[in-house]
């Protein structure tokens, strides 16, 4: 981009994701009131919490935080090691506890160290963890919570009137925002420019291309190996 020139609306929406997708730390907490519901992640629910696999500090240097956090510990958000934490994309946004996200979840650590650690991993040991697995569990259990979202803001409009749903208000495929059907390109672009859009296109844009990969789903057997 030009220094010559503002940013297009487009170019505004690509740094706002790539900014996003780089976040370490959460942002601002607007949700962290009388916590609820269930804490464990998926990998807990497996046991995976305590799994027989080498930790970071066993290996020479791996835990973050002076030893004090390693990869499999329970109040670790194994997504944002993978790179792509639903958490710290949502929050702040209205989507900040849509399920499969829930309240204590913003508590999980992300520690940029361990982090570190994580991405000098080969890909084989990444795969015995399965935390790039459970990151596409959980980011395809968001959209499709998301979807069915606009599903239903779809068939409201519809109930509510089949030719103002027809002639009226459109909800966005992405992000649900609504928008009237003659509405600008300006007014659309201004927008899809609000961090939750933004939020959506990046979690849509990772999902895809975990989901390219084929990662191992857990208890699935390859050449031999149980992951």
């Amino acid at each position: 981009m030009s220094r010559d020139r503002p940013q297009t609306p487009g170019e505004a929406l690509a740094r706002t994701v790539a900014a996003l997708m780089r976040r370490g730390k959460a942002f601002e907490d607007t949700v962290m009131k009388d916590p609820t519901g269930d804490s464990r992640r998926r990998g807990d629910a497996h046991g995976r919490g305590d799994s027989g696999l080498d930790r970071p500090g066993d290996r020479g240097g791996g835990g973050g935080g002076g030893g004090s956090l390693n990869f499999t510990g329970r109040n670790v958000d194994r997504f944002f090691l993978v790179g792509c934490s639903p958490y710290t994309f949502l929050q702040g946004t209205k989507s900040e506890l849509l399920p499969p996200l829930t309240r204590d979840g913003y508590r999980l650590e992300r520690d940029a160290y361990l982090k570190e650690q994580w991405d000098r991993l080969p890909q084989e040991e990444k795969d015995e963890y399965g935390f790039e697995r459970e990151t596409q569990d959980i980011l395809q259990g968001c959209v499709d919570a998301q979807d069915e979202r606009q599903r239903v803001e779809e068939a409201a409009l519809k109930e509510a009137g089949s030719e103002e749903h027809e002639d009226g208000l459109i909800v966005d495929s992405t992000s649900g925002f609504t928008y009237a059907r003659d509405a600008t390109e300006e007014q659309i672009e201004s927008l899809r420019g609000t961090k939750h859009h933004a939020a959506w296109t990046g979690l849509r844009q990772l999902l895809a291309m975990m989901a390219q990969q084929g990662l191992p789903q857990l208890g699935e057997e390859r050449e031999g190996k149980v992951y």
